[in-house]
């Protein structure tokens, strides 16, 4: 998968990411959710929602104690969600809910 079909699935909801590797997509992401995180906003909980993230995995994170940033490992949880989105996509191509969220086809 390219990063730029990862930026390409992000970009809806973090327009501003620039990266030429998922090392670089996985620091600009946690970059960017950073103001949703202190304080913690209700509309990181919303974006999450629209993202379809595991609620469980939501909590392991935010509660249980890490030994990486909690910006980074929620960048990592994204991140293994749009890739999730691309397989799905790809396997089952749907070029009007596509042009729809405005998402062009790869």
């Amino acid at each position: 998968m390219s990063i730029s079909a990862l930026s390409t699935i992000l970009a809806k909801d973090f327009p501003n990411l620039k990266a030429q590797e998922e090392t670089q997509l996985e620091e600009a992401l946690a970059q960017a959710l950073l103001p949703y995180l202190n304080p913690l906003q209700e509309a990181f909980f919303q974006l999450c929602y629209r993202w379809d993230i595991p609620e469980h995995k939501l909590r392991q994170i935010l509660i249980q104690p890490q030994d990486q940033p909690i910006n980074l490992l929620l960048a990592q949880l994204f991140i293994s969600r749009a890739k999730e989105k691309w397989t799905y996509r790809q396997a089952y191509p749907q070029k009007e809910a596509d042009e729809e969220d405005g998402v062009s086809p790869w």
